[in-house]
């Protein structure tokens, strides 16, 4: 898992000070709603649902070139804390008063443009998103900007299917069980342009949707999924938080990858994930990768040290996910994440995409190699990035990417244009 000097030659350049690891994978990605901490959604009660209705607000204030702006500069401060590549999840798909964009891809354009100027990889996933809750509820006004037929869905994916290229892979995602009918998703997964493509699913975040998809199926959404889809290694499900112990039985026994996002979770109030039940011991073929969802945090160090903590509080004792140490924990998020991107490898493979760590950081001082990844999770922080390669380049020197100062001036701009809004 870690490089030291006698692996260097398999890097792209030696590296400077030996504490090496591969590149990570943000496998959840909502790069928009990073504005949403500019505009003080964390202020405040209310839940998932009172903090949605702000969100809706913010995705339509959202153009393309404003998106592009934003989400160059965050995806710049993912590969300054070690994220290589990116998995986003995006629905912002029509205009705010429902009609499609020209080209219907733009939104989607945009993102592409902000990772090749980041130059941070990406597996995008286009969003189906066609309902507004259980039985094919109604979109409510602010969710028409997600609305896509199916046909359009198709269309879209070949368009961008044609821009594939080394740092950029597409995939399929189904926003959720309320969102998006089975049968809806059996028609896309039978068509050629899925085939072999990663697939991305919200699933049991909230108990208030276990409870409709209760009322409505009379199963569980993971019960639901698996009963009529079979979801196999190319499925991605993210948070998986409310889950009874038969669904992790079949999940532990699945070869999915589980995307937590921590950060998120515990910002709106979701719960903690039984990520102990389905991970401990770890199970034969299911994945683990992390993600950072709603961009509070962009740090995947923090992302694990809040996983394990979560955890540690459910269960009133140290080391649940870790027992082994951290890099156990490193590990399986490093092989997860390329899981969930659409790639076989486990990160191990991928020395186009690999971090140095500062051993100046204050965090690593002392560091050995039976030490450095819980050094690492449980306290990194800021700093311990010295160098990124990412696609065979070096991006990131002394923690710093080459365009942040003309990024930043950007993002500020494009915040204070949605404030405006």
């Amino acid at each position: 898992m870690i490089a030291w000097p006698e692996d260097a030659a398999k890097l792209p350049s030696a590296p400077a000070s030996g504490f090496c690891l591969p590149g990570l994978v943000n496998a959840h990605s909502h790069v928009f709603q990073r504005a949403l901490l500019a505009a003080g959604a964390g202020r405040g009660g209310g839940d998932f649902w009172s903090w949605r209705e702000a969100m809706y607000g913010l995705a339509n204030r959202i153009e393309a070139e404003v998106l592009a702006d934003l989400a160059a500069w965050v995806y710049a401060e993912m590969l300054c804390n070690g994220y290589t590549w990116v998995c986003e999840f995006h629905y912002l798909h029509r205009r705010p008063d429902g009609s499609l964009d020209e080209p219907p891809e733009a939104m989607l354009r945009a993102l592409i443009e902000a990772a090749r100027r980041s130059g941070i990889g990406m597996t995008l996933l286009p969003v189906l998103y066609r309902h507004g809750g259980f039985g094919r509820r109604p979109l409510a006004p602010e969710q028409r900007r997600f609305f896509l037929e199916l046909a359009e869905y198709r269309e879209l994916l070949a368009a961008l299917i044609a821009e594939e290229g080394p740092r950029l892979r597409i995939g399929i995602a189904f926003h959720s069980l309320r969102a998006v009918e089975l049968d809806e998703m059996a028609e896309v997964l039978s068509w050629p342009e899925s085939e072999g493509r990663p697939i991305h699913i919200h699933i049991a975040e909230q108990p208030r949707e276990v409870e409709e998809c209760l009322v409505h199926h009379r199963c569980r959404p993971v019960e639901l999924l698996f009963a009529r889809l079979a979801p196999d290694r190319r499925w991605t499900l993210v948070h998986a938080t409310h889950l009874s112990a038969a669904e992790i039985e079949t999940l532990r026994a699945s070869a999915c990858t589980i995307a937590f996002c921590p950060s998120t979770e515990a910002d709106l109030g979701d719960g903690l994930p039984p990520a102990a039940e389905l991970f401990s011991p770890p199970p034969t073929a299911l994945g683990l990768a992390i993600g950072s969802d709603s961009e509070l945090v962009l740090s995947p160090w923090e992302e694990l040290r809040w996983l394990e903590w979560g955890q540690r509080l459910r269960f009133g004792r140290r080391g649940v996910l870790s027992a082994q140490g951290g890099e156990g924990l490193l590990r399986r998020a490093v092989a997860g994440g390329w899981r969930a991107a659409g790639f076989s490898g486990h990160g191990e493979d991928r020395p186009e995409d690999w971090i140095e760590l500062s051993e100046e950081a204050p965090a690593l001082l002392e560091a050995s190699p039976e030490t450095l990844a819980d050094q690492l999770i449980f306290s990194g922080e800021r700093g311990v990035v010295a160098r990124v390669f990412a696609g065979g380049k070096l991006l990131i020197r002394q923690g710093s990417h080459p365009e942040a100062a003309a990024l930043q001036a950007e993002a500020r701009r494009a915040l204070r244009f949605l404030r405006s809004r």
